[in-house]
């Protein structure tokens, strides 16, 4: 008998929705993203529309990085 494993590294790119957004997209519920607040960015939105919050967050991140800032938290609202 054999049993093959497949392991994928996830990079945790933002919090969304108090779970950890992948740089691949994805959305990981399971760890505690507590662990990893302190350096990533928190995002909120439907649940069905993390890609595009996640964009959004980036072209405001490029934008404000001209002027020394950052957001540290964004949110959208239906």
């Amino acid at each position: 008998d054999t049993i093959t494993v497949k392991l994928t590294e996830e990079r945790p790119i933002a919090i969304w929705n108090h779970t950890i957004l992948t740089q691949s997209g994805k959305i990981l519920y399971s760890g505690s993203p507590e662990d990893t607040r302190q350096s990533l960015p928190i995002l909120f939105g439907p649940e069905d529309q993390a890609q595009e919050v996640l964009h959004v967050y980036q072209k405001i991140s490029k934008i404000l990085a001209n002027y020394n800032l950052y957001a540290k938290s964004i949110q959208k609202r239906n």
